[in-house]
């Protein structure tokens, strides 16, 4: 059983990646001030995260036996995010409409989804064995 396998690593680097692009595009285009590229880049990042963590997730979980529904993707991803949304907002790269409310706020939904996602993936631990649900074991 492995928490850090070759694909969340991959997607962790990749998240990173599209994470700094699209922050680079965030705050160009709210300078420039083009409302239809803001629109644009954020579904584009949105999706590309979501296929991509489709892809590495559902390679990882043939890969790896462990039963977390998702939960280090979530926290990887968050981690990741704040990180690097925190440092560009303190390193002095934002445009003048970013603040450090646009970073809580999106903080505060998506570590209240966590800490939910944790309350969930606790109750279902209870039905796994060394982290192999028990249906898997006894068939």
């Amino acid at each position: 059983m492995k928490v850090f396998s070759k694909q969340f690593i991959i997607f962790l680097i990749l998240f990173a990646s599209y994470t700094i692009v699209f922050r680079i595009g965030l705050s160009h285009f709210l300078r420039e001030y083009q409302p239809t590229w803001l629109g644009f880049i954020s579904i584009f990042y949105g999706v590309i995260i979501f296929i991509t963590a489709f892809i590495l997730g559902w390679s990882d979980g043939q890969k790896n036996v462990f039963f977390d529904i998702g939960l280090r993707w979530n926290l990887g991803s968050l981690i990741i995010w704040s990180v690097i949304s925190a440092l560009w907002l303190l390193l002095g790269h934002p445009a003048d409409l970013e603040s450090v409310y646009q970073l809580i706020h999106p903080l505060f939904i998506w570590g209240s989804i966590a800490i939910v996602h944790t309350g969930f993936f606790l109750w279902l631990r209870r039905k796994t064995i060394k982290g192999i649900h028990k249906s898997e074991i006894f068939e």
